[in-house]
């Protein structure tokens, strides 16, 4: 999706210190998440630049909101139906977010 926006480079960022251990390795990985790892990987190339990185759970924790957030705003003007109208809005509420926990420049876009 990125590379048909034009995006030439990226950093992912991820919360699963072991995710992104296997992400930035050059051995190939042979855990049961292999196939998603050799995935990412290959994906990855693709662009002149991409970066994984370990983020906090609480800055990961926004990005969940973000992404459940956009999930209801699409199903909402598509009138469609999706598997994640399943997905009860109280349990990805803001108030489970603290405006003090983040960066001003973070505050600004929720």
């Amino acid at each position: 999706m990125g590379l048909d926006l034009g995006i030439k480079s990226m950093v992912v960022e991820g919360d699963a210190l072991s995710i992104i251990k296997r992400l930035c390795a050059v051995h190939e990985d042979r855990s049961v998440i292999s196939a998603y790892i050799k995935d990412s990987k290959s994906l990855s190339e693709a662009y002149n630049m991409c970066i994984f990185e370990i983020t906090s759970m609480k800055e990961n924790n926004l990005a969940h909101l973000f992404s459940i957030e956009a999930m209801y705003e699409n199903n909402y003007e598509s009138g469609g139906f999706s598997r994640y109208n399943g997905i009860k809005h109280e349990n990805v509420s803001r108030s489970r977010v603290e405006d003090d926990d983040y960066p001003n420049s973070i505050n600004r876009l929720i």
